[in-house]
C-alpha cells in the first residue's frame, strides 16, 4: 500500500510538470510516448493486472482519483484491462489530509473511502475496486 502511494504522488507531480511543458495527456490512459520507456509509464500507470504482475506496487489511488475505468479496454502489448475502476472524485491532497494516517491495508483502505466518499461514488463502487487488487 505504501509504494502504491509514491506511484500516485509521483503520477500526480509528473502530471503538473508534463502539463507546463505542454504534454496535456501526461498521466491519462492515453498518454503512449512516441519512445516510449516501457511499462508503466506507458498509458501513464492506468494498466495494472494482478494476474501478470502479481504483487506489486498497484495503481489504486490513481484509480480512486482518476476517471478512467480499465476493464475491458486495450493496452497495446499487455492485453485487456481487468480493473473495473468506476470510482473517481477523490483528490490525492484530500486522501493525504483526511485519511492516509488511518490506512494500513486493503481493508482500512476501504472504510476510509466509505467514510468520505463523494456523492458521485457508492459503497459497491468501492467495494469493486478495492476486490481488483
Amino acid at each position: 500500500m505504501q509504494e502504491s502511494w509514491c506511484i500516485a504522488i509521483e503520477w500526480f507531480l509528473s502530471n503538473i510538470e508534463y502539463r507546463e511543458r505542454g504534454i496535456a495527456n501526461y498521466g491519462r490512459f492515453d498518454y503512449f510516448p512516441a519512445n516510449p520507456p516501457g511499462f508503466p509509464n506507458s498509458y501513464g500507470y492506468q494498466f495494472w493486472n494482478g494476474g501478470i504482475w502479481g504483487f506489486q506496487n498497484t495503481s489504486i489511488y490513481i484509480d480512486i482519483v482518476d476517471d478512467h475505468n480499465q476493464l475491458g479496454r486495450p493496452y497495446f502489448g499487455f492485453g485487456n484491462g481487468t480493473v473495473d475502476d468506476r470510482v473517481q472524485d477523490y483528490t490525492l491532497p484530500f486522501i493525504e489530509t483526511f485519511m492516509l494516517r488511518h490506512i494500513y491495508g486493503h481493508k482500512s483502505l476501504m472504510e476510509e473511502l466509505k467514510s468520505h466518499r463523494p456523492a458521485s461514488v457508492t459503497d459497491a463502487q468501492i467495494d469493486l475496486l478495492i476486490s481488483n487488487f
